[in-house]
């Protein structure tokens, strides 16, 4: 497709259809306001990556039932989901924003960006059979689920050891795996976390392989200085390997900090006017289902205050 036959135009874009997003285009649509909205992968976004909702207020059960719930919604609401990939967003010199995708160019008076956070690869054999059978990004997501019961956690930076401190608060033993016998933690959370007497830090160590029935099991870990092997059980592995904020497509100065997120005030404004940003990639202490619908809300809100504003009304 030749994208320079035309530019599409709108009053908002909404980049990412993870909680945050859908909850800004569900706002948007009952003040009259109609986005345009842009998936590349599944709406609900991280919301994929896990099997059954727990601290979500108001359901208890399969993410499966509530990720319907979020396309029932968009359906209903006959909202625009675009699955494109977008490739950049610019600052027009008339204070517009062009957003480029594979399939087109598009011009808007505000832009939300709801992309959320992308994990660095970590990979292990079988890990598609135990993705949300045994195998977790996420400790506050998840945790609960492995109350009382043996988990590991494969990591060595703050995120690694400040999961895993959560975990050894509700789990019967916590086991640390790191490739390297040093960390990128701060030393007094390890300090913190070698202190506890249901955990063990093992150093160094990669998992080669995985096993289990009809969930994670088991674990094979070696030694990538002798090859040794070491086989541990687990009903749980939490993966904190590092990750980052979906915004490397983002062409404007001075908006994206040096760690690749957004800043923002309380109402989801940044240093660009007309430029919101909620969920997981703006710079935020908690990144939950619960949150991201909160700034999806408060996003909105701030849109329709922006777009009344711009157009004098």
């Amino acid at each position: 497709m030749n994208k320079d036959v035309n530019i599409i135009k709108g009053k908002v874009g909404i980049i990412g259809m993870g909680p945050a997003g859908i909850t800004a285009s569900i706002y948007l649509k009952r003040f009259n306001i109609e986005p345009i909205c842009f998936e590349k992968g599944e709406i609900g976004g991280k919301v994929n990556t896990t099997s059954e909702i727990e601290n979500y207020p108001g359901y208890v059960g399969s993410v499966e039932n509530l990720l319907n719930n979020f396309k029932t919604q968009l359906k209903n609401y006959n909202i625009d989901v675009r699955h494109e990939t977008v490739e950049q967003v610019l600052l027009n010199d008339d204070e517009t924003f062009k957003i480029v995708t594979d399939k087109a160019y598009y011009q808007f008076d505000a832009v939300l960006l709801a992309t959320g956070l992308k994990e660095r690869e970590y990979k292990i054999p079988n890990q598609e059979t135990y993705n949300s059978l045994g195998i977790s990004r996420c400790a506050v997501c998840d945790g609960n689920f492995y109350r009382n019961l043996p988990v590991c956690v494969v990591g060595g930076g703050n995120s690694a050891f400040e999961e895993a401190l959560y975990l050894a608060s509700i789990c019967s033993k916590v086991t640390l795996i790191n490739r390297r016998d040093e960390f990128r933690a701060d030393k007094s959370l390890v300090d913190e976390f070698r202190s506890l007497k249901n955990t063990e830090v093992l150093t160094p160590f990669v998992i080669s392989d995985s096993k289990g029935d009809m969930k994670l099991r088991h674990l094979t870990l070696t030694n990538p200085n002798d090859n040794t092997t070491r086989e541990i059980d687990t009903e749980g592995l939490f993966i904190y390997v590092g990750s980052a904020p979906v915004s490397e497509f983002i062409k404007i100065d001075n908006l994206v900090n040096a760690r690749g997120f957004v800043p923002t005030n309380n109402v989801m404004e940044t240093s660009v006017k007309g430029f919101f940003v909620a969920g997981d990639c703006r710079d935020t202490p908690l990144r939950q289902i619960v949150t991201a619908t909160n700034d999806g809300a408060l996003a909105s809100i701030s849109i329709r205050k922006f777009l009344k504003e711009k157009n004098g009304k």
